[in-house]
């Protein structure tokens, strides 16, 4: 199996004011959003939250730590993101919400003979190396591994074979943008989840799931 991972940048939030990766992942103060445009080259070293990091820039870390042999990609619309200097794939279809993105990213998986791609979101700040490479390596030959938590599968912490590229590209053409019922279609997976890894999966979708983590309770 060989892999290619994908960051989706996704558009912007109407409850953060911006788009959530470019929300400081670190602990402390309350959570300020930062423009990347000064940033000229890409993060890398350990796992570990650093002070003034963004949930994009620590997410590329820790998948460059637990997978370094693995291509990493940044797949979305969104130009902000420019000052990071790592490749983009843009979105197969705008305005078509992640599963745009995904197909642009299995088709770019598919132009460079890979077999599989890895989707992250841009809004955990709490994922691990640990998943990361649990998702990677886990022996399934589903074509769509992803965690299942409160009756719904997470599609951008999954794990998807090239070849569903098609059955995507059939929800694009019908204008059927959701990614739930794809995967029930595709017969997703359930991957097998350890205690730590909810917390890990926690995304920050509102302005107070950051209060929470800044205060040490998210």
């Amino acid at each position: 199996m060989t892999l290619l991972v994908g960051i989706f940048i996704g558009g912007g939030s109407t409850r953060m004011g911006r788009t959530k990766g470019l929300l400081v992942a670190t602990q402390g103060s309350a959570a300020e959003p930062r423009g990347d445009s000064s940033r000229s080259s890409a993060p890398s070293g350990h796992w570990g939250s650093r002070e003034g990091e963004t949930i994009v820039e620590r997410t590329f870390r820790i998948v460059q730590s637990a997978l370094p042999a693995v291509p990493v990609v940044l797949v979305g619309d969104r130009d902000e993101f420019d000052g990071l200097c790592l490749e983009r794939i843009r979105d197969a279809q705008p305005n078509t919400g992640p599963l745009g993105g995904l197909v642009g990213l299995l088709r770019s998986a598919k132009e460079r003979g890979v077999s599989h791609i890895l989707a992250l979101g841009s809004d955990f700040p709490y994922l691990t190396e640990s998943l990361l490479v649990r998702l990677a390596t886990t022996q399934s030959n589903a074509a769509v591994l992803a965690p299942f938590l409160d009756n719904r599968y997470q599609p951008l912490v999954a794990r998807y074979a090239v070849t569903t590229l098609g059955h995507f590209e059939a929800c694009l053409e019908a204008t059927s943008y959701g990614l739930q019922r794809p995967l029930r279609e595709l017969d997703a997976a359930m991957f097998e989840l350890e205690a730590v890894d909810p917390e890990a999966l926690v995304d920050w979708d509102t302005p107070e799931d950051v209060l929470r983590g800044r205060s040490g309770d998210g």
